[in-house]
């Protein structure tokens, strides 16, 4: 990478790291729902496997910088090869979590063996998005599950829904929360998934039931919000989703149909 690449890449870091802090100044965390879960990490230390939705990306950076390692859990976050993935990088860095580059379309192989080492004998809790880098939205990836598999670490999905937000018309609908913000996080029971599960129709079970746990991770903060203050903001448009995904899907096509002729 070029100095030049490397220094926007840190430039556009911190001025995220700063939009974060501003923000997240003027907005409050009015719950933490499963707390008692974070608790039994922070008396029984043990790696675990942080989970949460792509578009959660941005409260959640701030959440395990300001909440989470300080009480004593050291993370790592996943983030791709690619020169978005420098970006996060750097980004993470910033809010004091390490990083193992990889991800499911890029390098995947050598960033799951990295991760392994991170929780078996580095003894470090990882972040990851399961329906990252690329989607769909709310699609949770295998990958996740088999590193808790091969770890003995349990996945702790974690989510959260604020009253007022900026949404913005990404592949996983990305929403960035307003100023003076009310902010509920839903924290789920920590879970290890078996190490052997009934062929592919298992495995398809079983990562629909994890699934089902994140949603209802963000179902929870949404429902408290909207039943104590009226309001919610975050809530993902599907079919909004689901038209982005299509469009995607049929430029994709475009680019490897073979050319017409005359």
């Amino acid at each position: 990478m070029s100095i030049w690449k490397n220094f926007t890449n840190w430039l556009a870091a911190g001025l995220l790291y700063l939009v974060v802090r501003l923000i997240t100044a003027t907005c409050t965390i009015v719950v933490e729902l499963g707390k008692e879960h974070l608790d039994d990490l922070v008396e029984n230390p043990r790696p675990a496997v942080f989970s949460f939705w792509h578009n959660n990306m941005f409260i959640l950076l701030y959440y395990f910088s300001a909440r989470v390692i300080p009480r004593g859990i050291p993370l790592n976050v996943l983030v791709s090869q690619s020169n978005d993935g420098e970006f996060m990088s750097h980004t993470a860095n910033l809010f004091g979590a390490k990083t193992t580059r990889g991800s499911s379309t890029r390098g995947g192989r050598e960033a799951f063996q990295a991760l392994l080492k991170t929780i078996k004998r580095d003894q470090r809790s990882v972040i990851m998005a399961p329906d990252g880098p690329k989607g769909p939205v709310y699609k949770f990836q295998f990958g996740t599950a088999i590193l808790s598999q091969s770890t003995g670490a349990p996945i702790v999905p974690i989510g959260y829904a604020c009253t007022r937000a900026w949404p913005f018309r990404s592949w996983d609908q990305f929403f960035i929360p307003k100023p003076f913000s009310k902010i509920a996080m839903s924290i789920g029971e920590p879970y290890i998934v078996p190490r052997k599960l009934d062929g592919e129709g298992g495995q398809e079970a079983e990562r629909q039931q994890l699934e089902e746990r994140m949603m209802a991770m963000v179902r929870r903060a949404e429902d408290y919000l909207e039943e104590k203050y009226g309001r919610v903001d975050s809530r993902v448009d599907m079919d909004q989703a689901a038209a982005y995904q299509k469009r995607k899907a049929e430029r994709e096509a475009l680019k490897h149909s073979p050319p017409k002729t005359a």
